[in-house]
């Protein structure tokens, strides 16, 4: 069944992701004067509810299970490490996005609209390429690695997540 494969089920939660980036790009062009505040509300909360819980369960779980399992083989590692160091980063790009939707949800006028685009398209860029890279590389190497009892620590994990889609 597809909904008892973690892996799909990542797969998922990268979809909406990748909705919130679409959201944030329309957010983008629509700058300065066309901003849509329901949009605003809807990714402040996705970027406040969703990223840093996708990101603690891939390093907390996802990521571990993956190292054990490729102990000897560096690239992956290496992915692995780069992967979890982009979370960081994109976290407090992320923050930073928050603080700024949140600004021009309260009406304010005084940011700069290319700056906002800027670090709005910073942030979804940076993730839509980190989460290409996860679908092609990562999961794949999950499928292949993985043992069964891996998968089902993985969903178990994956429920406790509890991402709801983007409204």
């Amino acid at each position: 069944m597809v909904e008892d494969d973690p892996i799909t089920m990542i797969l998922v939660h990268h979809a909406g992701h990748l909705a919130l980036c679409n959201s944030m790009e329309r957010i983008a062009d629509s700058l300065p004067d066309k901003v849509d505040l329901a949009i605003c509300r809807a990714v402040i909360n996705a970027l406040s509810e969703r990223v840093e819980k996708h990101h603690r369960f891939e390093d907390r779980v996802l990521f571990p299970l993956l190292r054990r399992r490729a102990a000897s083989d560096d690239g992956l590692i290496r992915s692995l490490d780069r992967l979890g160091e982009e979370h960081d980063i994109d976290e407090g790009h992320a923050e930073e996005v928050i603080d700024l939707l949140g600004a021009f949800h309260r009406g304010s006028r005084e940011i700069s609209p290319d700056a906002a685009g800027y670090m709005l398209r910073g942030l979804f860029e940076s993730m839509r390429r980190h989460i290409a890279f996860e679908n092609d590389y990562i999961l794949p190497a999950a499928r292949r690695l993985l043992s069964n009892a891996d998968l089902v620590e993985l969903r178990v994990e994956l429920e406790l997540v509890d991402l709801r889609p983007i409204n």
